[in-house]
């Protein structure tokens, strides 16, 4: 029993391998009609042929470039205008005038983080270093020579794009000082100048580049995106900072001072008005509640000095209690004040004292309590 199922396994092994080889071969032989079909090997050489003829017109094109600049080098020996200089005082010359472009160009690059307050530096900066990297040219070329280049039919927009750039730049900056348009013939001069470096790029690149450029642009939602940006951009510096509340729904907007409550006027208040604080301390001492209604000019005095306030007395007494109180101070500080108080004292003393009967003139006469006064009296009369 053991030897038929292990002859039965035996067959059934070698029927499975005979069937795996003969699909293998199946699949093998399939495999190798699909490779050497004739029509893959024609796709296959079509596309090599269309490989190797792209970069045999990419190598044309950069050898006829080349051919071109050096046309433009010989021409530019035999130039008219320039026909004394040399190659080298040529190459000399194009090296100082790209060289002074790219420092207007630099020094025109610092005034970018600023361009809102230095438009016009940096607009005339960028257009005279873009003037010196053309003027290289013409220093390498001859300036006949790269004129007729400039007006060729392939670079005549180029050169009427540039120049009317850069005229509006200079203009408008100059003479207009218009910070926009400013702005705008710097954006269009700095193209027009990116469009002719990108010209002489070899093998038509130049072509591809653009394409893919606007394709891209077209395509996608930045163009739409950029100019709303401005349109909103725009209004903002228009309304100073004011961002307008139409853009938001919903009804219109009111002020917000509206919902306030009324502010009625506060009521009057006299501020002459006595109130009780100011008739007990000091606003009516004048009053003489307890005396015999009789006021004094001393009780009323308030800006007279400390030592001077509800004193009596004539100026003889009132300089005795000034020389009383502050003597000593005036003395030590002020001594030409305390010289001059000492005099006065001394002078009032005089005159009191002075007995009149050496001047009897100055006597006046002796009036009884009951005698009025008389209205005039001259002692030198009597």
């Amino acid at each position: 029993m053991d030897a038929k199922f292990s002859r039965l396994k035996n067959f059934a092994d070698e029927s499975n391998t005979s069937s795996n080889m003969t699909a293998s071969h199946d699949n093998a032989q399939s495999w190798s009609q699909a490779i050497f079909s004739k029509d893959l090997f024609q796709t296959n050489v079509n596309r090599v042929q269309s490989f190797f003829n792209k970069r045999s017109e990419a190598a044309l094109s950069s050898s006829s470039s080349t051919d071109d600049m050096q046309n433009l080098l010989q021409k530019g020996d035999n130039d008219p205008i320039l026909p004394a200089l040399s190659r080298k005082q040529r190459i000399l010359g194009f090296m100082m005038c790209l060289t002074m472009g790219i420092l207007c160009m630099c020094l025109a690059t610092l005034y970018i983080p600023v361009i809102v307050l230095k438009a016009r530096k940096f607009a005339v900066l960028f257009s005279f270093g873009s003037l010196f990297f053309l003027s290289s040219f013409s220093m390498l070329w001859g300036p006949t020579n790269h004129f007729k280049h400039l007006t060729n039919v392939e670079r005549l927009p180029f050169s009427i794009t540039y120049l009317v750039t850069l005229l509006g730049t200079v203009y408008y900056s100059v003479w207009v000082k218009s910070y926009f348009f400013t702005i705008i013939f710097a954006i269009l001069q700095i193209g027009a100048l990116v469009w002719y470096i990108v010209s002489y790029i070899p093998g038509g690149a130049h072509d591809m580049l653009i394409q893919s450029c606007l394709q891209r642009t077209i395509s996608s939602s930045h163009l739409i995106i950029s100019i709303r940006t401005f349109k909103r951009f725009g209004e903002y510096v228009k309304n100073y900072g004011h961002e307008p509340k139409y853009y938001q729904g919903g009804y219109l907007p009111r002020a917000s001072h509206l919902k306030d409550p009324p502010d009625y006027l506060p009521p009057f208040i006299d501020p002459n008005e006595w109130s009780l604080e100011a008739s007990t301390f000091g606003q009516n001492d004048y009053i003489d509640i307890l005396g015999d209604e009789n006021v004094e000019h001393w009780q009323l005095v308030r800006n007279a000095p400390f030592w001077l306030r509800g004193f009596q007395g004539n100026e003889l007494q009132h300089l005795l209690r000034r020389l009383k109180l502050q003597g000593k101070y005036l003395e030590e500080n002020q001594p030409q004040r305390y010289s001059d108080l000492i005099t006065r004292i001394r002078y009032l003393m005089f005159k009191i004292n002075f007995k009149h009967y050496k001047r009897p003139w100055l006597i006046r006469p002796v009036v009884g309590p009951d005698e009025p006064l008389p209205d005039y009296y001259d002692p030198r009369s009597s």
